[in-house]
C-alpha cells in the first residue's frame, strides 16, 4: 500500500509538472495571424505590400513634381541667358555669343538705317522663316506671332495689321536684307548701335 501511494504521488507530480510546462510554452507562442506569427496570413502580407506600394507611389509623385519644377527653372535660365547677336557693317562674319557665323551678304546702311540679313537674324532668334515667291514676301513666325514683309515695299503686316517701314526690304545677291529695327520690334529685342566700331548688337 505504501509503495502504491508513493507511485501515485510521484505520477501526480509528474503529470502536474508536464501540464505546467506545456501551459507555459503555449502562453509564450505568438497569436496566430499576428505580426509575430512566423506563419503570417496572406491578408496580412497583402495589406503590408499595399501600404508600402502606396507610400512609394506618393514619394514618386513628389519627386515627379520636383523634376517638373526644376525643368521649368532650367528653361527659364536658358531663356534669360540667350546669347547676343553681333553684326558689323561691311563684314560677313557675325557672332552668336562667341560663335562666329559667315553671312552671304554683309550688313550695310541705307538712308541712315542698318540693313541686316533677314534669315540669319530670324533663325538666330528662334523664328521660322517663310518665303512666298509669287508675292516676293518673307515672313517670321514665332510664339504665335507673324511678321510679313515684301521686297521693295514699305508696307508690312504684323499679326495681320498693316505697318509702315522707313526703309523697304531689299534682295541683295539672293539674300533679303531688312532694317534691324524691324527685327527688334518683332522679337521684343534690344538693339544697340556702336558708331565707333560700326557694330550692331541684338540682345534677346
Amino acid at each position: 500500500m505504501i509503495y502504491r501511494r508513493r507511485w501515485l504521488v510521484l505520477l501526480t507530480v509528474l503529470v502536474l509538472t508536464a501540464y505546467f510546462i506545456v501551459s507555459g510554452v503555449q502562453a509564450s507562442l505568438p497569436e496566430p495571424g499576428g505580426e509575430g506569427d512566423p506563419l503570417v496570413t496572406k491578408s496580412y502580407v497583402d495589406n503590408y505590400i499595399e501600404a508600402r506600394y502606396l507610400e512609394l507611389q506618393e514619394q514618386l509623385e513628389a519627386l515627379s513634381a520636383q523634376v517638373t519644377v526644376l525643368e521649368n527653372r532650367v528653361q527659364e535660365l536658358k531663356e534669360s541667358i540667350k546669347p547676343k547677336i553681333v553684326l558689323t557693317i561691311g563684314k560677313k562674319t557675325a557672332y552668336i555669343g562667341m560663335q562666329p557665323k559667315e553671312l552671304l551678304v554683309a550688313p550695310f546702311t541705307k538712308g541712315g538705317r542698318t540693313m541686316v540679313p533677314f534669315r540669319f537674324v530670324g533663325e538666330a532668334l528662334g523664328a521660322a522663316i517663310g518665303w512666298e515667291p509669287s508675292t516676293r514676301t518673307v515672313s517670321y513666325r514665332r510664339d504665335g506671332a507673324t511678321l510679313e514683309l515684301k521686297i521693295n515695299s514699305h508696307q508690312a503686316r504684323f499679326n495681320g495689321q498693316e505697318i509702315k517701314l522707313d526703309t523697304a526690304p531689299l534682295l541683295v545677291e539672293g539674300s533679303t536684307m531688312v532694317p534691324v529695327r524691324v527685327v527688334s520690334e518683332f522679337f521684343g529685342a534690344t538693339v544697340v548701335w556702336d558708331g565707333k566700331t560700326q557694330t550692331v548688337t541684338i540682345t534677346p
